[in-house]
C-alpha cells in the first residue's frame, strides 16, 4: 500500500495523500456493523443461496449500508481488473522500515520518499527514502500487467473441492447448473499445479487389527490393515 501510494503522487494522479491508521486497541470501523449479526449474516442464514445473483440480493437487502460489487460473473467473467503490483512496484521501491512504529504517512509530488510520524504530536515527520537509488522511475500513463485468473482447474473443480464439497449443500434443481457432474469416472491424478504440492496416493485405514489379541504387541509393533 504504500508503495502503491506513492506511485500515485509520484505518476501525478494526486498531489498530497495522508494515509493515518488508528492506534492498537481503537480499530473499530463504523461500517463493520452492516456485517452484524442482524444485518448481513441475519440475512444469509435465512436466504437459499446457489449463484452469484443470490448472495448479491442477500447484501443488497440486508442494510441500507451494504451495497454489493461482484469481481467476476457466474462464468469467471472478470469485472473488475487484477494488476500484478507486487511485481511491478519492487523494482522500483523498497519496503519502509519499522513500519509498524508509525500511525501516520504523507505522500507529496515530486518526492521519492515517505514521511512518516508515530502521532500527530509526536514532532515533525521523519522522511524514509522508498524509492531505490538505481531503480527506474514509473512512467506517467503505465499500468502493470494484467493478472488473467486461470479459474479452478478439473481436478479441483471435480475431484477435490466443488463436487465433493460444495455440491451437496445446493438445491437440487440447481445442482447441475452449479456443479455438473465430472466429465468422467475416473479421477484425475492430483498435481502441484493445483494443489502446490505434488501428493501421493492416500491410504485408507479400514480396520485396525491389534495383532490377535487386544494389546497384544509385536515386534514390529502394531499391525494396520490397509487398503488403497
Amino acid at each position: 500500500m504504500i508503495q502503491y501510494l506513492l506511485w500515485r503522487v509520484l505518476t501525478g494522479k494526486h498531489e498530497k495523500i495522508t494515509l493515518s491508521f488508528l492506534l492498537a486497541g481503537h480499530t473499530k470501523f463504523a461500517c463493520d456493523w452492516g456485517f452484524g449479526l442482524l444485518n448481513f449474516k441475519c440475512k444469509f442464514r435465512k436466504t437459499v443461496v446457489n449463484f452469484l445473483k443470490d448472495i448479491v440480493e442477500v447484501v443488497d437487502c440486508s442494510s441500507v449500508v451494504n451495497t454489493s460489487q461482484l469481481c467476476a460473473t457466474q462464468d469467471s467473467t472478470g469485472i473488475v481488473p487484477v494488476y500484478d503490483w507486487i511485481k511491478y512496484l519492487t523494482v522500483s521501491c523498497n519496503s519502509l522500515p519499522n513500519i509498524l512504529t508509525f500511525n501516520h504517512f504523507y505522500f507529496e509530488e515530486g518526492f521519492g520518499s515517505v514521511k512518516a510520524q508515530e502521532l500527530i504530536n509526536s514532532g515533525d515527520p521523519v522522511a524514509v527514502p522508498v524509492l531505490k537509488p538505481n531503480g527506474p522511475l514509473f512512467p506517467m500513463d503505465e499500468l502493470p500487467p494484467r493478472i488473467q485468473t486461470k479459474g479452478l482447474s478439473n481436478a479441483r473443480k471435480w475431484y477435490m473441492y466443488l463436487y465433493k464439497e460444495i455440491r451437496p449443500f445446493v438445491s437440487l434443481e440447481y445442482q447441475d447448473k452449479v456443479v455438473p457432474h465430472p466429465p468422467t469416472d475416473e479421477p484425475e491424478p492430483f498435481s502441484s499445479a493445483d494443489t502446490g504440492v505434488v501428493s501421493e496416493p492416500v491410504a485408507k485405514v479400514s480396520r485396525l487389527e491389534i495383532s490377535q489379541k487386544v494389546g497384544q504387541k509385536e515386534e514390529s509393533g502394531f499391525r494396520l490393515s490397509v487398503e488403497i
